[in-house]
Parts: C-alpha cells; sequence; structure tokens
C-alpha cells in the first residue's frame, strides 16, 4: 500500500495517493534537511501544501528506485530524491528514507529523513 501511495505520488495521481492516506495525516517533514520544507503538515490539505511547495521549487521532481521494507504496522521506504531547481535548472541526487506507519491499509503517519541511517534507527526502534 505504501508503494502504491509512492507510485501514484510519481504518476501525478493525486487523488488515488491521498485516498491512501488518512485525511488526519501527520506527515513530518523536519528531518528532511530541505530549507522551507522542515515542518509537520497535517492533513490532505498540508500533503497538497507540501506538494506545492516542492513544485514551487523544483522544474523536476521524482523518488527515484525506492526499496520497501516492512515490521507490524511501519513501513520502511529507502530511495534517491531527484530535483531540479526551477530556477537554476541544476539537477541533483539525494538520499532520502521515509518511516510510514500504517492502519487499517491507509497510511496515518509519515516522517521523512536525509539521514537514512537515523531513519533506520527510527524504525527499528519503532518496532
Amino acid at each position: 500500500m505504501v508503494r502504491e501511495t509512492v507510485e501514484a505520488f510519481g504518476a501525478g495521481d493525486l487523488g488515488r495517493a491521498l485516498s491512501l492516506i488518512v485525511e488526519d495525516v501527520e506527515w513530518d517533514n523536519r528531518g528532511a534537511s530541505a530549507p522551507g520544507l522542515d515542518q509537520v503538515y497535517l492533513g490532505h490539505e498540508g500533503v497538497m501544501g507540501l506538494l506545492t511547495q516542492i513544485a514551487e521549487v523544483f522544474d523536476e521532481y521524482a523518488i527515484v528506485d525506492p526499496h520497501y521494507e516492512a515490521s507490524a504496522d511501519r513501513v520502511l521506504m529507502v530511495a534517491r530524491e531527484f530535483g531540479r531547481g526551477l530556477s537554476s535548472g541544476l539537477g541533483d541526487h539525494r538520499p532520502l528514507a521515509v518511516v510510514y506507519t500504517v492502519r487499517d491499509g491507509r497510511i496515518v503517519r509519515a516522517s521523512a529523513h536525509s539521514d537514512v541511517d537515523e531513519a533506520r534507527r527510527r524504525f527499528a526502534a519503532a518496532g
């Protein structure tokens, strides 16, 4: 289900992606080391706000080569994110890990990290 959500976002199918996320989701982006995006986004409105902010900065953005690991109600996604700056035109890859919490088949919480080792520690501690 997390894979399906990531794929739906990547394909631009926001309706499908949001249908797999609870309406009062907590999306914690503070660990992503993304200036201006380092906050907690609440609900579908917050997630859409995050996506809008990403679109305002990047001409192109993608999650690349995601790998998933599940344990109980948690899923760890480790990938690379690619962004091409809207104003600079420069592209860059960097690591990204997201720890998802799932209940009743929907995402209730996500915590994004640029430090993959930190995300793995949080994933392991939550299990």
